[in-house]
């Protein structure tokens, strides 16, 4: 049985998530300042310990850690979500407001970080900080709780590298307005303005943000991906050609899948090798019917039925994607853009026709097909998710034209989730980092600059596989994910948290 500690778990964003695990059969310390005393109840197939708890105390982390040493003997995972909100702006906030807000929101946050470290086992674990939108860009009239989301954000990405090798992961979400009771203290006024103020047309819930994928810890099925996961590093790819060919299976072997997508629809581009490969597989494997479409006939010779061979640059390939889909599917739920081509040169060196080719594929032809399948998608729920980069994010040395295309493609993401939240379709994208798949195996192998600038410096100190990136989309596309559009996840086992100068 796994063991998981929720701060902040008396309502909102912990109380839903602490359910959510012991429903899945974790146990859950549930700690929070506004319970009295210790308690104990089986919630479906796990239990849950409540106690009173501040997460500013010290000696209140010392004493949980030695209970669940005890007790459990191992800590599988912390959420730290406590907090509190103190809507003052910066020249009216008091030097002990400003205090009692940072004890709680970034010292808690650092000791239970610390405590959770010190109960991982050598297997290693997860931590999930609860941030907020307000990390990223600043609430005005909030400066207190915004300077701390913003520090938690800091200490997020540097426990990440110095945590990953010791095989513990660290991570953030950022939600946004989510109806919980440190928001509903505002008028019903308020609460429409603000919800008129979101894309999508709502506040989120807290099962939202508790979605069962972001702590990957009650579910088994997350834990036997991490123990099923080749951790070998880049250097042992050139003595395993099975690693690079172009059409390896993404089947997860004895693992029970779950069937996400029965009934649903999707059609995948680039869907004969690699990540288009693993995600239409990992589709078909949750009960989606799927259109796999790529350029090469022979890497769609082990895809299974409807499948269509074409290029994407021509000019009939988006009428022709349409009209097979349509006639199959009628209506589409999924349109995961995924095909791409890579540039690896600088900017002087690339010609006219690498240029047209790079932009043509992974930017020209993914508008052009998403222009002419929205009719068809489904309204509301259907969803978009393009297959973007870290290049797309960041400079890269010698990489002008794909990195371009792949930025462009992270912008139109971004646009689209604005203009077509109105019909109810959700537009996100991933930005996988460097994986094993054809377009980058070679020079992993032969380029020790590259190996050096793209996995010696990943805290997660492997190179990632097409099945890690597919994992990534059918999340985006699930049901997990439905407050989720205009986002890129980054899947780059951490390198641009903790990039350093190659």
């Amino acid at each position: 049985m796994k063991t998981a500690i929720v701060t902040g778990a008396a309502g909102g964003i912990g109380a839903a998530i602490a359910t959510l695990f012991a429903s899945s059969g974790a146990t859950v310390i549930a700690l929070d300042r506004s319970f009295t005393g210790v308690s104990e109840q089986a919630t479906g197939a796990g239990q849950i310990l409540s106690a009173s708890f501040d997460v500013a105390d010290e000696a209140d982390w010392t004493a949980i850690s030695d209970m669940v040493s005890e007790r459990f003997g191992h800590l599988d995972a912390l959420i730290n979500n406590a907090a509190i909100f103190n809507p003052v702006p910066f020249l009216e906030e008091s030097v002990a407001g400003f205090q009692a807000v940072t004890d709680v929101n970034q010292l808690g946050t650092f000791l239970g970080m610390r405590a959770a470290a010190a109960l991982m086992p050598t297997q290693g674990g997860s931590i999930v900080n609860v941030c907020s939108t307000g990390g990223l860009r600043g609430f005005s009239g909030a400066f207190s709780y915004s300077t701390s989301k913003w520090a938690i954000r800091g200490m997020t990405k540097v426990a990440a590298r110095e945590l990953a090798g010791r095989n513990i992961r660290v991570n953030a979400v950022h939600p946004g307005l989510v109806d919980t009771p440190m928001l509903g203290e505002n008028t019903a006024e308020n609460l429409t303005k603000m919800a008129a103020s979101v894309p999508l047309n709502r506040l989120a819930r807290p099962e939202e943000i508790a979605s069962r994928r972001v702590p990957g810890v009650a579910r088994q099925r997350v834990h036997h991906r991490l123990r099923i996961h080749d951790r070998r590093r880049a250097d042992d790819l050139e003595h395993d050609p099975e690693r690079r060919g172009p059409r390896r299976r993404s089947g997860r072997k004895g693992l029970a899948m779950e069937r996400r997508f029965q009934g649903k629809t999707a059609v995948v581009t680039g869907a004969g090798n690699g990540i288009g490969l693993a995600t239409a597989r990992r589709l078909q494997a949750e009960g989606a019917e799927v259109l796999s479409v790529d350029w090469n006939a022979d890497y769609l010779a082990d895809c299974v039925e409807p499948k269509l061979t074409i290029d994407l640059a021509g000019d009939d390939a988006p009428a022709r994607i349409v009209a097979t889909a349509k006639a199959r599917f009628g209506t589409v739920d999924m349109l995961i853009n995924n095909a791409g081509v890579a540039g690896p040169k600088a900017l002087a060196d690339s010609s006219d026709a690498l240029i047209d080719h790079v932009m043509g594929i992974n930017v020209r032809a993914a508008m052009r097909l998403t222009r002419d399948m929205l009719p068809h998608l489904t309204k509301p729920g259907g969803c978009i998710v393009n297959v973007c980069s870290v290049f797309g994010e960041i400079g890269f040395p010698n990489t002008a034209p794909y990195a371009a295309s792949k930025g462009a493609l992270s912008q139109l993401t971004r646009q689209l989730s604005a203009d077509l939240s109105a019909d109810g379709i959700r537009v996100n994208a991933v930005a996988p980092g460097v994986i094993n798949t054809p377009i980058v195996a070679e020079r992993i192998a032969s380029d020790a600059w590259y190996r050096r600038a793209m996995i010696e410096t990943t805290p997660i100190r492997r190179v990632g596989t097409a099945e890690d990136v597919a994992g990534g989309i059918l999340f985006l596309c699930g049901p997990d994910a439905q407050f989720i559009t205009g986002h890129i996840l980054n899947i780059d086992g951490g390198w641009l948290a903790a990039r350093v100068a190659p």
